[in-house]
């Protein structure tokens, strides 16, 4: 694991997403990028923080860089929405992906 992308909305940034970052670092990723949903979030909801705020949560909380997943995308299915973000990262270099769950590992 190197450059480790994640595909996120981050509405709102939580301790979680803080966690996700740090296990990556421990875990050997050297650069972290987030493809993140901008002023429309997934199903064509309006995010509850601006985008400016949620893109310096995520720098604070360990990622290197973050990038727009276009408001087309944001909105389609989850289909679309995840293709598009893997589409982007790849275009970065990335040659992980990372992602959460809502169930422990087992």
């Amino acid at each position: 694991m190197n450059f480790v992308g994640i595909i996120a909305e981050y509405d709102p940034f939580h301790s979680g997403h803080a966690l996700q970052l740090r296990m990556l670092r421990q875990r050997g990723a050297s650069t972290i990028a987030v493809c993140m949903s901008t002023g429309v979030v997934q199903r064509g909801g309006v995010p509850i923080l601006p985008e400016a705020v949620r893109v310096r949560a995520a720098l604070a909380a360990g990622a290197d860089l973050v990038v727009a997943l276009p408001a087309p995308y944001a909105n389609a299915s989850a289909e679309q929405f995840a293709a598009a973000g893997v589409h982007l990262l790849a275009a970065l270099g990335c040659d992980t992906l990372a992602f959460g769950a809502e169930t422990p590992e087992p």
